[in-house]
């Protein structure tokens, strides 16, 4: 998830975290690392997707966020290109962050949620790393 000496995340339900040493003469290949995770607040009546990504040095963030829909004929299959979804961009340019999407519920679904990030290469490419997608159970009563 992290390749620096100090990490930093939000604790958003119940975690176990197992560190992961490699040895210190041990050449480590950094991978991009794009996750996503989601959470209904009945008191508030809102979801939250929370997105964290790891992009390792030598690549720029063109651009990231979330991608959200309720349609259940996308919970397989959502990306930048879906039609009908709803998509939360964060502004932020960072190797390493956090972005929080947050919605109101009026009515209860099953919501389903992706982070995504587009990079550039040192020569221009670019490309688009997901996560997995997350589904969120909205009950409103």
């Amino acid at each position: 998830v992290c390749y620096n000496h100090s990490y930093t995340f939000y604790v958003i339900d119940s975690v176990t975290m197992t560190p992961c040493y490699a040895a210190a003469e041990a050449p480590v290949e950094e991978a991009f690392t794009v996750l996503c995770n989601a959470s209904f607040n009945p008191g508030t009546g809102k979801m939250t997707f929370t997105s964290k990504r790891s992009i390792p040095e030598g690549y720029t963030i063109v651009g990231h966020g979330i991608i959200i829909t309720d349609n259940e004929a996308y919970k397989d299959s959502l990306d930048l290109n879906t039609e009908g979804k709803k998509t939360a961009r964060a502004t932020t340019t960072g190797l390493l962050g956090t972005y929080k999407a947050t919605l109101s519920c009026k009515t209860s679904a099953t919501w389903y949620g992706r982070a995504y990030v587009t990079y550039a290469d040192s020569e221009g490419t670019q490309a688009t790393v997901y996560s997995d997608i997350v589904p969120c159970n909205v009950t409103v009563r």
